[in-house]
């Protein structure tokens, strides 16, 4: 299957190179269910259930990641918290950041983030999901991440000095595009 595949692949290569392959698999072959988006229906988020139906939301995109990096022996963490999305307004009160979930992975003795969700592709100003690969969410530095994503556990934000919510809800939306 996928994991025999990967493995033998990526035999003698470095860690990054099996990560790699599942991020891009995922984004390749998963896509991301608007239902629920949409209409607040239940999906299956489980690993096996998005391997499955090859559709999900944020929380089985992370499920399915730690799988298979833990079938691949590399050391993943699921992270959940909040994320500034499309409709963030930190000005209104009653948008505040939807409920998110991406991951951790371990390279050596360093961790790095990666959100596969919002690798697959995004919303246009239509509210249509656009399916764009966007690589920026591979391995993405901290110091960056944490202006669109804040972990409920503070040790997630992997910043010498962590921030408080207080301080995320003040930070300015940035796009990936200006680092």
């Amino acid at each position: 299957g996928l994991i025999d595949s990967i493995r033998s692949f990526t035999r003698n290569k470095p860690t990054i190179d099996r990560l790699w392959m599942i991020f891009y698999w995922i984004i390749r072959y998963i896509e991301y269910d608007t239902a629920p988006y949409v209409g607040r229906k239940h999906v299956d988020k489980s690993a096996d259930g998005v391997f499955r139906t090859r559709k999900t939301v944020a929380d089985g995109y992370a499920n399915l990641f730690k799988r298979l990096c833990d079938e691949l022996d590399i050391n993943c963490e699921k992270i959940t918290g909040y994320a500034k999305v499309y409709v963030f307004d930190p000005w209104n009160k009653s948008s505040a950041p939807i409920d998110h979930s991406w991951n951790a992975v371990q390279i050596q003795q360093y961790w790095y983030l990666i959100d596969v969700t919002w690798s697959t592709g995004h919303y246009d100003q239509n509210s249509v999901f656009k399916r764009e690969p966007n690589w920026y969410f591979f391995l993405t530095r901290s110091n960056e991440m944490i202006y669109q994503h804040f972990p409920a556990d503070e040790h997630w934000q992997l910043l010498k000095q962590p921030i408080k919510m207080a301080q995320y809800m003040q930070m300015p939306k940035i796009w990936p595009q200006f680092f």
